[in-house]
């Protein structure tokens, strides 16, 4: 109903008037000769007209003030022929700004005849940023999508494929083993894909993040021709019942922490258990129920004499070897790690000392075993062997009576050990270098008609005839590929076959049989001018033995073959001792081993 006193005509003429005025749209109102009659405010405000300039105007004209040739003026015209229009487009304010509106025009007909028309303005700019700022966005996420490696997949909150984004385009299903193209996932369910405990858990993680708005993490694994594949999922809902899902491979990362997490608790070298994981397991077991709990100390014995020898090469290598050795007389259940150098340690649950003596013994066995077949290398260990019978006793006590008996037994054996090693090590430098060609026996025999043609006692005379067969027992340390080389030998090969007197002395020093020839050793190599090594002596500091040995070696080695030198005859041999004689030999041996081999040459 109008206001009281108003007829409705009335009232309907005023509330046009108030919504012209006052509609956010600009309107302009032109009459049947395209003339202006009208502006509303936002006409004003948009284009920057007032009405006393544009009045009568053509409106057509109006429009092309800002910029000449915008306006399209077959729209007014329709307007004029009766028809609505709407366009969106750009028309420019009078300064000449663009302006991104939708035209609408609409026909005036009063008693039937066409009176003129509105000409409404939408102005539109606000939302065509608000679309740019959208494509913009649109961009960058697509950017982004595409630089990132992870796949993208789009679901229903029932776990049906809606959109799927993969860099490869093309997707293994671990369900069927059918490789898919991207656009064929679509419409299909998770757990036509996916194995069914995954898809069951995806479609857990879809509806929870659809329920509750948050973002869910899922992690899972699957094999894809028979390789572990590892993925995380990051769902995430949009809203109308989707689910957007982040799923990146992860399987290099798990592979990673997996190995990460194996050599925080294992021994790198052997592959055992470190010392961490034993410290665990101890700790673990002491309020298990698989007691009576038998714990083994060993060690491998030694090793520091390989170390000082053959290299830390050789030693790992025994290293590992022991290990397996050990390990192959263990049953599944029975813990073994390397907690030391040369230290492993065994937890036996549920053993008694009855039992876990016949796996010590099982593994002495196969310790003999090994050496059958690896005399260059033998093994040796110590064992201890200790048990708890119930929880009462600590662990930590019974492992400590353990290493203590082991201890014990390496003292008892700790000379014959040395002696079985020595001798493995005089074995293997007989099958070096040029021994097999009788260097050693020649070189026993030489030193002692020297020593005998110049007085030496008996003492001293036994440990020539030894310094003569062990003096090179440190080239068990020297690589085959410097000791068998045929060409001449590099300065860097030579500075590795003068450690083997230091290596020598060392192996020397271990073995109560050569003690006494330990100094010796490492002389032998000593000049008479003080040029030689490792010490640089000279004269009458070099013991007597190594200054008669030095005279022999150096004759054997210029008349029978090696590898690094041509054979010399007995008479060029002669001649570069004389030569060398007050150089690197004593001056008054020199005749002396001559006439030696005079006497011999003539008997």
């Amino acid at each position: 109903m109008p206001p009281s006193g108003k007829d409705p005509e009335s009232f309907f003429k005023l509330a046009m008037e108030a919504l012209f005025k006052n509609s956010t749209d600009a309107i302009v109102l032109f009459d049947d000769n395209h003339c202006v009659v009208e502006i509303n405010r936002r006409f004003s405000e948009l284009f920057g007209y007032e009405l006393p300039q544009i009045k009568d105007l053509n409106v057509d004209d109006v429009m092309n003030m800002g910029r000449n040739g915008t306006t399209n003026k077959q729209l007014t015209a329709a307007v004029l022929s009766g028809e609505k229009i709407e366009s969106e487009t750009i028309r420019y304010d009078r300064n000449g700004k663009p302006l991104d509106v939708i035209v609408k025009g609409i026909p005036i007909v009063i008693d039937g005849k066409l009176r003129g028309g509105y000409g409404v303005y939408s102005d539109i700019r606000e939302l065509k940023r608000a679309e740019e700022d959208l494509r913009k966005s649109d961009r960058r996420n697509r950017a982004l999508v595409s630089a990132l490696p992870d796949m993208l997949f789009r679901y229903s909150r029932d776990g049906v494929y809606l959109d799927v984004e993969i860099k490869y385009s093309r997707f293994m299903s671990a369900q069927s083993k059918k490789l898919y193209e991207t656009d064929d996932l679509i419409g299909k369910n998770i757990a036509d894909v996916l194995p069914l405990e995954t898809a069951q858990l995806i479609l857990q993680a879809t509806r929870k993040a659809s329920d509750t708005g948050e973002l869910q993490l899922v992690e899972y694994s699957y094999q894809i021709d028979e390789v572990e594949m590892f993925f995380e999922a990051r769902l995430v809902d949009t809203g109308g019942g989707e689910v957007i899902s982040i799923v990146r491979d992860v399987t290099d990362r798990k592979h990673f922490e997996n190995q990460l997490t194996f050599l925080s608790l294992h021994d790198h070298l052997t592959g055992l258990y470190n010392r961490a994981y034993f410290e665990n397991e101890l700790s673990r077991l002491k309020s298990s129920r698989e007691f009576p709990i038998s714990i083994v100390s060993i060690d491998l014995d030694g090793m520091k004499l390989i170390n000082d020898t053959l290299g830390h090469a050789s030693g790992d290598e025994l290293l590992k070897s022991c290990a397996r050795v050990i390990k192959q007389s263990l049953r599944q259940s029975d813990v073994l790690a390397r907690v030391g150098g040369d230290e492993f340690v065994i937890i036996l649950p549920s053993t008694s000392m009855d039992a876990g003596q016949e796996i010590v013994q099982r593994m002495h066995i196969n310790v003999d075993l090994y050496n059958r077949n690896n005399r260059e290398f033998p093994l040796s260990i110590s064992v201890g062997i200790a048990t708890a019978e119930n929880e009462e006793r600590g662990l930590d006590q019974v492992y400590i009576e353990a290493d203590e008996r082991m201890y014990r037994e390496k003292l008892q054996k700790g000379t014959a050990v040395r002696a079985y090693l020595i001798d493995s090590l005089i074995s293997l430098l007989g099958r070096k270098d040029y021994y097999d060609h009788g260097h050693g026996r020649r070189m026993e025999e030489m030193c002692r008609l020297m020593g005998e043609k110049v007085g030496l006692k008996s003492k001293e005379l036994s440990k020539l005839k030894l310094l003569a067969r062990v003096h090179d027992l440190g080239k068990v340390g020297v690589a085959d590929q410097i000791l068998f080389k045929q060409e001449t030998l590099t300065g860097e090969d030579w500075k590795v076959i003068k450690q083997h007197s230091e290596k020598g002395y060392r192996i020397a020093l271990s073995s109560d049989e050569l003690t006494g020839v330990a100094e010796l050793i490492l002389k032998h190599h000593e000049w008479w001018d003080g040029s030689g090594y490792p010490l640089g002596l000279k004269g009458g500091d070099i013991p007597l033995e190594c200054r008669i040995l030095s005279i022999a070696d150096a004759f054997d080695a210029m008349t029978n073959e090696r590898n690094y030198r041509e054979t010399k005859s007995r008479e060029e041999a002669i001649a570069e001792l004389k030569r060398l004689a007050g150089i690197q030999f004593d001056p008054a041996l020199v005749p002396l081993f001559i006439l030696l081999i005079e006497e011999q040459t003539n008997s």
